[in-house]
């Protein structure tokens, strides 16, 4: 695909999701479909919620790899990673990085992930 095709077709595809465990989302007032602020000290990201209870409870997860140029808010969860060194080889912890998560309208987003 081209470019153009790509963008042309991006309105068909999904806002990019973060999951999360049924239980721990329910504690924090989250449902499936639902508009969520992730924020930590790199900063801020507005995704939407989907749940599974194959995702460990405690554990948000979000596949990696979307293009941010192609996003409605021109981020990706790649953006709020905080560079943290990993603690066997040295290489970085890209696939375990806190954050925290606030229903949208309750936490402001950090301009550069809007």
């Amino acid at each position: 695909m081209t470019g153009p095709t790509l963008r042309a077709a991006l309105p068909a595809v999904a806002p990019a999701p973060v999951t999360g465990h049924p239980a721990h989302a329910a504690e924090r007032g989250l449902s499936a479909g639902d508009e969520v602020v992730i924020r930590n000290s790199a900063g801020s990201l507005v995704m939407t919620v989907a749940v599974s209870d194959l995702v460990p409870p405690g554990v948000a997860a979000s596949p990696k790899g979307r293009w941010p140029k192609l996003e409605g808010n021109r981020a990706n969860v790649n953006f709020i990673n905080v560079g943290a060194v990993a603690d066997m080889g040295g290489s970085t912890a890209v696939h375990s990085t806190e954050v925290v998560l606030e229903p949208h309208g309750k936490a402001k987003a950090h301009p550069s992930a809007r």
